[in-house]
């Protein structure tokens, strides 16, 4: 019974987004996020055309914030 209950919880966090995933880098992180992921507000500062597409959320930007190299709140970042 305690493991169906386990089960259930795992699965409600997951279905809900109550869980995040810390990649190891930014190749396995642009897997899941092509684009990368950042903070709502984040603006990509680039001479070039920046970013705008990337995966707005804060849990797994967090989970993630050390591969933000340039520190913009978007974390592996491209086109």
């Amino acid at each position: 019974m305690k493991k169906l209950a386990l089960a259930i919880a795992f699965l409600a966090a997951t279905t809900f987004g109550l869980t995040s995933c810390e990649y190891k880098n930014c190749t396995e992180l642009n897997k899941s996020y092509p684009h990368g992921v950042g903070l709502a507000g984040a603006v990509d500062r680039t001479s070039g055309k920046p970013v705008t597409n990337f995966r707005r959320d804060a849990a797994i930007y967090r989970e993630n914030a050390r591969l933000d190299r340039d520190k913009v709140n978007i974390a592996c970042e491209k086109r």
